[in-house]
């Protein structure tokens, strides 16, 4: 499965909680899928943290998805763009970028 297919399957496993098999870079969450959250934490010190979709379900991101924005910089409560992964691990956020609001 690829394109919009992936993207669709992908938000649907993540929309009702399911496992997910989509692996990475195969079109899930990719292209004009921009979701939007704000962030809940960041762990520094350790390279990731955690994005608050605006459905209200939690997502993990890496500081090396980080795109135009200072990993370091990043703050609680921060509009953020996403698009979204999922993996065997659960959701993820890639491509992570300050929302228009937040500037």
């Amino acid at each position: 499965m690829d394109g919009l297919g992936s993207v669709v399957a992908a938000r649907l496993r993540y929309a009702v909680g399911a496992d997910a098999t989509v692996p990475a870079g195969s079109g899930a969450g990719g292209g004009n899928s921009m979701l939007t959250g704000k962030v809940k934490r960041v762990m520094k010190d350790r390279g990731f943290g955690f994005i608050t979709g605006d459905d209200g379900k939690e997502i993990f991101f890496h500081r090396s998805e980080c795109r135009g924005l200072d990993f370091e910089k990043i703050e609680q409560g921060q509009q953020v763009g996403f698009e979204l992964e999922v993996d065997p691990k659960g959701p993820r956020a890639r491509n992570v970028t300050l929302s228009p609001a937040s500037n």
